[in-house]
């Protein structure tokens, strides 16, 4: 199989994320996360600190020995080593740790195992995976330098000698040729990327859904109420109407009567 590895760099303000996803802290967003398999999750770095102290406590060592570290400083490279799920199912289970111990231990041995922070096997989703997070340190210098510590040369380096490490124990590794992105789940953090923004588009969805719903049903009422009131003001216009019909008739019965009562004041004069 192809080697299926994908790298982040993180600044110190992205750590608490990353602690959230890989220990399924908070909302779980992704619906590829079985919760009922959960537990079956692993570290093999054996630890009580959470991974934000764990990442502290390296920091604050660099600085202490003479490390310039700033906020915006490259402290944390998170990594996702994929094992694709028709593999996994054909090593079975102890194999497939071996291989992520193997994966574990050749990053030990280029970043410093004390600089390994953290190695989370995920057996919760669709393909098992592991979150092998390292504090980028210059072994050469012995200071947190992550452009030096990882740069393009170091990662060309991984991707051809990483394969090499584990064929030499047994798996049928190559160098990932970018072929097959989907089928190795190669970058896990686009995926669930993807997948929080299909559910928030969703949940967006829903929400304009609910409001023109609303927005209906209040339209339908005003509609109502102002058909109501149009009636009203329909039946008062009539009353208006007969009421000056009753009073233009009145004037006249009253201008018809006038010449009358006129007529007997004069006869009532002569008489």
């Amino acid at each position: 199989m192809e080697l299926a590895w994908n790298t982040q760099k993180n600044q110190m303000s992205d750590v608490k994320g990353k602690e959230m996803e890989q220990d399924r802290k908070g909302t779980v967003k992704n619906l590829d996360i079985d919760l009922n398999r959960t537990h079956q999750n692993y570290d093999l770095v054996e630890s009580d600190l959470t991974l934000y102290q764990r990442v502290k406590e390296r920091v604050d060592f660099a600085k202490e020995t003479g490390s310039r570290v700033q906020k915006n400083s490259v402290v944390m490279y998170s990594n996702i080593l994929t094992v694709p799920e028709e593999m996994a199912k054909s090593w079975g289970e102890e194999k497939t740790k071996a291989y992520f111990e193997s994966c574990y231990e050749f990053f030990s041995g280029e970043f410093g195992n004390e600089n390994v922070v953290s190695a989370k096997v995920h057996l919760d989703e669709t393909s098992p995976h592991m979150h092998l997070h390292f504090v980028p340190f210059n072994k050469e210098t012995g200071k947190l330098q992550a452009r030096v510590a990882m740069n393009k040369a170091k990662i060309n380096h991984i991707h051809d000698e990483l394969p090499k490490f584990l064929r030499e124990r047994g798996f049928d590794v190559e160098r990932g040729k970018g072929r097959s992105k989907e089928q190795n789940i190669k970058d896990i953090h686009e995926y669930k990327e993807v997948q929080r923004e299909i559910a928030e588009l969703q949940q967006e969805k829903e929400r304009v859904r609910n409001e023109l719903a609303e927005a209906s049903r209040q339209l339908k009422e005003t509609k109502e109420e102002l058909e109501k009131k149009s009636k009203g003001l329909e039946s008062l216009s009539k009353t208006f109407e007969s009421r000056l019909k009753l009073s233009d008739d009145l004037k006249y019965i009253k201008s018809r009567t006038s010449p009358h009562k006129s007529v007997k004041r004069l006869l009532g004069a002569f008489l």
